[in-house]
């Protein structure tokens, strides 16, 4: 599924995705895996050229058409990754803040003492200077929405990983309450948050994936974000004066990027239960063949 999160109305660029995250489900393994993009990442958008893929939801959203700006979003990303992207949930500022809110907060372990005097203080109690200490800590919607926000201090990379650190938190959060047992009580959650959450999820699949989520050991979760680092996909690049990123490999060449997501990350559960081998042989006349073959 993909996760995507924007301002929302009265945010400047409130249609531009400031999370841009797959999560995938493995039923069969228990097992998730979560792989954050990042919003400066510069590609092809269907029909609308070359740009960062955050503006994809806002084209998509500009077209007047109902679910616009997560499908253009979804069919970007599943373009990018080569890879079917059944679900959407796209939530903005106000609706993240209520659904923390409407489960009592979450914990989380603060792996760094994070101090920030830039981010807006629009959801900041503590006033313009955002700060939060290192260790585990109940956070409340507004504090939850602000360590999930703030980069200008860290980087776009951290973020994300503290979006995907919350995630986690809400989703044991949720099924502490008891919530995939009970459909009046998801119903409720959902009921707080209203037009600030746009899913094509139908209620039964929700319980259905709270139930997967249930047997899944949070400690487990495969946490990636795509990044610059020396043993990362993507490289810093100046494109008509726009600071973004593209892959290592070049333009819009994922080839790297969609060999670790689907061979490593977002393994096939049922071919991983049954964990078979297969041996290539050489009969081209043509050294290197199988080799090819076999990465293939």
């Amino acid at each position: 599924m993909l996760v995507i999160g924007i301002g929302g109305e009265d945010h400047p660029g409130g249609l531009l995705s400031d999370v841009n995250m797959v999560v995938s489900m493995d039923p069969e393994n228990n097992d998730v895996a979560m792989l954050s993009i990042p919003r400066d990442l510069y590609l092809t958008i269907p029909e609308h050229g070359r740009s960062r893929i955050n503006a994809a939801h806002a084209y998509g959203a500009q077209s007047k058409t109902e679910n616009g700006g997560p499908e253009l979003l979804q069919q970007t990303v599943e373009q990018m990754l080569d890879i079917k992207i059944h679900y959407y949930v796209r939530v903005d500022f106000q609706g993240f803040v209520k659904a923390i809110d409407a489960v009592g907060g979450v914990e989380v372990d603060v792996q760094k003492a994070l101090y920030d005097p830039f981010i807006e203080s629009t959801y900041n109690k503590f006033g313009k200077n955002f700060s939060i200490q290192e260790g585990r800590q109940k956070l409340d919607g507004g504090t939850a929405l602000q360590y999930a926000r703030s980069r200008k201090t860290t980087s776009d990379f951290d973020r994300a990983l503290r979006q995907q650190q919350v995630m986690v938190a809400l989703k044991d959060k949720v099924l502490s309450l008891g919530t995939f047992s009970n459909p009046v009580t998801l119903s409720r959650l959902l009921d707080s948050i209203g037009s600030h959450v746009k899913t094509n999820i139908q209620i039964n699949e929700m319980l259905k994936m709270l139930e997967y989520s249930s047997k899944i050991d949070s400690g487990s979760v495969r946490q990636y974000v795509l990044d610059n680092a020396a043993d990362g996909y993507l490289a810093s690049r100046n494109i008509n004066g726009a600071a973004v990123l593209v892959p290592k490999a070049g333009l819009d060449e994922f080839v790297d990027i969609r060999a670790f997501v689907k061979g490593t990350h977002f393994r096939d559960g049922y071919l991983e239960k049954e964990n078979k081998s297969i041996t290539v042989l050489n009969g081209s006349g043509t050294a290197g063949q199988a080799t090819k073959v076999s990465d293939q």
